[in-house]
């Protein structure tokens, strides 16, 4: 599987197609901290790719250093994740991870662990462009099994209400999505893992993450459509 991913990631760094690009300011704990971009392109009929990209200045680099890189290649219809390779890094805490998932047989490698699988598997970032694809209204719940470490995790997206943002003298009309831990069956706990704005235009405004001390806010800066 590790050969897959590999050839997988370098085909479709010659194949993709860009679709849009993002850009965003980043917050931590409401300091404005840093960057990020997102990425989204097109492999073939089956594939999509996605890019997430974050680093913060240099001055927070003194304080608490933030890096994260994310290459997410997904199914084009429900975007759950195919492979995927991640690095993070939130101040002296390091991750990192490189997986592969075969549906067709329900199985798994995660650094070279083998799994079963039960469910489609999705990462916060692929889950947000699942959303983008959705007809969202208010209490409309969307269920997800969220990769972590070598477990998943499933959760409940749950579009809670509209809310009207403003950023960089833009207006944007949102639905705020928060998560909910599925703890066990039809038990839920409620997260501040992830929370989302998308506008009616479906594009991600805010995206929000717990972090181990703090939070993490990405708010738009520039969207950019190929």
């Amino acid at each position: 599987m590790k050969i897959f991913f590999q050839l997988l990631l370098s085909s479709s760094l010659l194949m993709s197609q860009p679709l849009e690009k993002i850009y965003y300011t980043v917050k931590y704990n409401n300091i404005k901290a840093g960057s990020a971009t997102l990425e989204h392109s097109l492999l073939d009929n089956q594939s999509k790719k996605i890019q997430f990209n974050l680093k913060s200045k240099k001055i927070i680099d003194l304080i608490y250093k933030l890096r994260e890189k994310i290459t997410i290649i997904t199914d084009s219809d429900n975007y759950s994740i195919k492979s995927i390779n991640k690095k993070s890094s939130h101040g002296k805490n390091k991750k990192s991870y490189q997986a592969t998932f075969d549906y067709e047989n329900l199985t798994g490698e995660i650094n070279s662990k083998i799994i079963k699988l039960k469910n489609k598997v999705y990462d916060p970032i692929s889950i947000i462009y699942s959303l983008r694809d959705q007809l969202l209204k208010v209490e409309d719940i969307f269920k997800y099994d969220i990769i972590s470490k070598n477990s998943f995790k499933s959760f409940e997206m749950h579009v809670v209400k509209k809310e009207k943002i403003k950023l960089n003298s833009k207006q944007y009309d949102c639905f705020v999505i928060e998560a909910f831990q599925v703890i066990e069956e039809n038990k839920l706990k409620k997260s501040d893992e992830l929370k989302f704005w998308i506008s009616s235009e479906n594009i991600p405004i805010i995206i929000e993450k717990k972090v181990k001390h703090g939070i993490i806010k990405m708010e738009i800066n520039e969207y950019s459509n190929k």
